[in-house]
């Protein structure tokens, strides 16, 4: 969807690699964010590995929210500047506008 409203998120890795089964297109993803090969505690508590998409929107939906915590007055338009900062320019081929790094830290977030 061309919407205004919508953050198009798929999986990298850690290096900034598209994931393995993630979606990806100038034209069909915004913004990437590693999530491949991610510790988690699976179904039985035991420590496992897994990744894709699932995992990178709520990275980015945590990005975005400790951003609105110390921006409370900010538009979506400061929110898509704040992200674009952000993102590493990748082929172009892949997503919109880049690669988020590591969007656990506290970078551009004043």
């Amino acid at each position: 969807f061309n919407l205004k409203n919508i953050i198009t998120v798929s999986s990298s890795t850690n290096s900034g690699q598209i994931g393995r089964s993630s979606n990806f297109g100038h034209d069909s993803v915004d913004f990437l964010i590693p999530a491949e090969r991610m510790l988690v505690l699976d179904h039985r508590g035991v420590n496992a590995y897994t990744g894709g998409t699932s995992y990178a929107v709520p990275r980015m939906s945590a990005l975005i929210a400790r951003f609105l915590i110390k921006n409370k007055s900010s538009t979506l338009d400061d929110v898509m500047k704040f992200l674009k900062k952000r993102a590493v320019s990748q082929n172009n081929k892949l997503s919109k506008y880049g690669w988020i790094p590591d969007p656990t830290d506290n970078y551009l977030i004043e």
